[in-house]
């Protein structure tokens, strides 16, 4: 047996709340026991509970009241009956609102090994007995420790008095005695005092990206700002804490609200098959199905903007070209976008006077006009075409066996921008005469978007031409997509008939391993995140407040990210490009 006495603080060092502070316990109590009542009824019945324990300290020795007590002073206000009934539900209110700390967790395990006698304490009403059941439920006690709560033993943490009481009880008088807590004077100075080693937890502190929901002033802020919180903290303890606050306060909320968004859209308009598109659909995909609305079956679709729009070339015109001319090109990308193989590409680019050293150097439209004027010029467009025939055939197999052809109403799920994608899918349907056009859900479609005369309906949360912020997220689009939609999926560059069979052909994955560990704890986030909220988003005002939320956070991070979110993100190629 070791020679040392290692104390925990419960409350926000141990485990912390999914609803905040006890204040949201009380309230969503009298919301259980007014299930038609007024805001103002539930609040008046949430302000006597809080009147109660006021007047419960009044009497108590020290100060120090217990819950039985906060009982019998409510039941001076509302009587026996409804007081025993408000105390029954607060206790099952916050048996299901308790969340562990991991990083304590492993400091509780570490002092168990080490052979430490270990002992929690708190200032708190909450009887010795409940906390103890609360933190063996979570694995943090086991039957020999004890457990020591102001209320039961008429002592604080604060005044000393409780420090001095279990010193007595635990013998660790001229023992090492190492506490652990989150407040600064109960936790630090007065264990200080009293010749105790404290050591600060602050983790349970908000975060920034907790702190702007709280201060956004929605009646669900507190829930929506827990909820992040209890993630950040219950998550592994080899991420570190500034990691784990961006992918908790900022990533998994705004890949929940996309899904959430996503599937309303789909829900109001009667679809009921969604296909989310590889690889930016991954996450939203995995949170559908934690959120597993049975109207709507949500499935995976392989297909990218590549693998779509060069089947769909019917021509050389600007609606079949489009999607090449979106941003500076490599020729010899933009030559094996078109089909070509690598001994014609030679070539193409020698006789445009783009061999060399440069070759592999990015090109803005004007500068690649030479390799336009050469395909023409060398009648080139027939060879595109009847490659992009070929490579059609496998397309439309592919969809076929995904059901796109059935009768069964059904969209696609996107990230969006310009709707290339969608814009191909439609011509190919069009061309094989199925029932339906593409209809698409996105969070974004930008100003130059394909028309809907091209790509059939579609619907975006954000438009660039109307939303102040639209040139924000365009702007930033590589970002969003590397940082919030990572999938350790490849990428899907075409089709492949084998045996009557279509099959997807994946690109050539990139041996990053900071992108590879970021989509894994990306996708880990995200589900922890979707398991937290999944209940309260059924209420239509919680879900609006939550995605207000979550977007303004995303705004933040794009316009101006703290450093500790840059440090969380550093490794991606889009978070450390210049500028």
């Amino acid at each position: 047996m070791s020679d040392t006495v290692v104390t925990f603080d419960i409350w926000d060092t141990c485990l912390v709340r999914a609803t905040g502070t006890p204040h949201t316990i009380f309230k969503a109590v009298a919301r259980d026991a007014l299930p038609a009542g007024s805001d103002e009824k539930v609040a008046v019945l949430a302000k006597q509970r809080v009147e109660a324990e006021a007047e419960a300290r009044k009497t108590a020795e020290r100060g120090e009241c217990t819950l039985a007590e906060i009982e019998t002073a409510l039941a001076r206000t509302v009587g026996a009956k409804a007081a025993a009934n408000f105390i029954a539900s607060e206790l099952r209110v916050e048996r299901a609102s308790v969340r562990p700390v991991a990083a304590m967790l492993a400091e509780v395990k570490k002092a168990r090994t080490s052979g430490a006698t270990i002992a929690f304490v708190s200032d708190m009403y909450l009887p010795e007995s409940f906390l103890r059941e609360l933190l063996e439920i979570h694995g943090f006690a086991e039957p020999g420790d004890a457990v020591f709560v102001s209320g039961d033993r008429r002592a604080n943490k604060h005044s000393g008095v409780l420090f001095e009481f279990i010193r007595k009880e635990l013998r660790a008088r001229g023992k090492q005695w190492i506490h652990h807590g989150d407040n600064p004077r109960a936790d630090i100075v007065a264990a200080r005092k009293k010749g105790i080693t404290a050591v600060e937890f602050r983790s349970a502190d908000w975060s920034s990206a907790e702190t702007r929901v709280l201060d956004s002033g929605s009646g669900h802020a507190e829930r929506i700002a827990a909820a992040m919180r209890v993630v950040r903290l219950g998550s592994d303890t080899s991420i570190p804490q500034e990691r784990a606050s961006f992918l908790a306060g900022v990533a998994a909320p705004w890949l929940f609200a996309l899904t959430t968004r996503l599937l309303s859209m789909a829900r109001n308009v009667g679809v009921r098959r969604l296909y989310f598109v590889a690889r930016d659909g991954d996450i939203p995909l995995r949170l559908s199905r934690i959120l597993a609305p049975q109207e709507i079956d949500c499935r995976y679709l392989f297909g990218s903007r590549k693998a779509w729009c060069f089947p769909a070339m019917f021509d050389l015109s600007d609606k079949c070209t489009s999607w090449l001319r979106l941003a500076p090109m490599r020729p010899d990308g933009l030559l094996e976008s078109l089909g070509f193989p690598q001994t014609e590409r030679d070539s193409i680019i020698k006789r445009c006077g783009m061999d060399g050293p440069d070759r592999s150097r990015r090109r803005s439209q004007e500068e690649l006009a030479p390799i336009w004027s050469d395909i023409h010029a060398n009648g080139l467009e027939e060879s595109i075409t009847r490659r992009a025939a070929t490579a059609r055939d496998s397309c439309v197999a592919y969809l076929k066996s995904q059901k796109l052809f059935e009768e069964v109403p059904w969209a696609i799920a996107d990230v969006g921008w310009s709707l290339h994608g969608q814009a191909a899918l439609k011509r190919m349907l069009d061309q094989a005469e199925s029932v339906h056009q593409p209809k698409g859900f996105y969070f974004m479609t930008r100003r130059d978007c394909r028309p809907p005369s091209e790509t059939g309906p579609a619907q975006a949360w954000i438009k660039e031409e109307t939303d102040p912020d639209g040139e924000l997220f365009s702007w930033m689009s590589p970002v969003i997509e590397e940082c919030f939609l990572t999938s350790a999926d490849p990428g899907v560059v075409g089709y492949r008939m084998t045996g009557g069979i279509s099959t997807p052909v994946h690109g050539q994955a990139a041996n990053n391993p900071a992108a590879n560990r970021h989509a894994a704890e990306l996708r880990q986030f995200a589900e922890a995140f979707a398991r937290e909220v999944r209940h309260d988003i059924s209420d239509p005002k919680f879900q609006a407040e939550f995605e207000s939320c979550a977007l303004n956070n995303l705004k933040t991070f794009l316009r101006e990210p703290e450093e500790s979110e840059v440090t969380a993100i550093r490794g991606l190629r889009q978070a450390t490009a210049p500028g």
